[in-house]
């Protein structure tokens, strides 16, 4: 299926997601609402959101990790004010 953040991209919406959607860098947080019908993040997930700008618990989710179903209809996403990217830090082979 489409993620979330697949389709922000697709839409041009100004989200970064500079790992491409693999869930390592945390470019794609975004804010849903509480009682928004997503399953909650995993540990994984769980860990790359605290580390997060603007990370708040019960809503900051990786747009990466959210997988667009049709009971997703009319989810509302918020980009944060501002993100981290760590892979900026991240010393690559060249």
């Amino acid at each position: 299926g489409t993620s979330l953040m697949e389709a922000a991209v697709e839409a041009e919406v100004g989200i970064e997601a500079a790992c491409d959607g693999l869930a390592q860098c945390s470019t794609c947080h975004v804010y849903l609402d509480a009682d928004a019908p997503v399953p909650p993040p995993d540990e994984f997930e769980q860990d790359m959101l605290e580390i997060a700008a603007g990370y708040t618990p019960g809503q900051s989710r990786l747009s990466c990790c959210v997988e667009l179903q049709p009971e997703l209809q009319g989810l509302r996403a918020t980009l944060p004010r501002r993100w981290i990217n760590y892979m900026d830090h991240i010393p690559f082979p060249d």
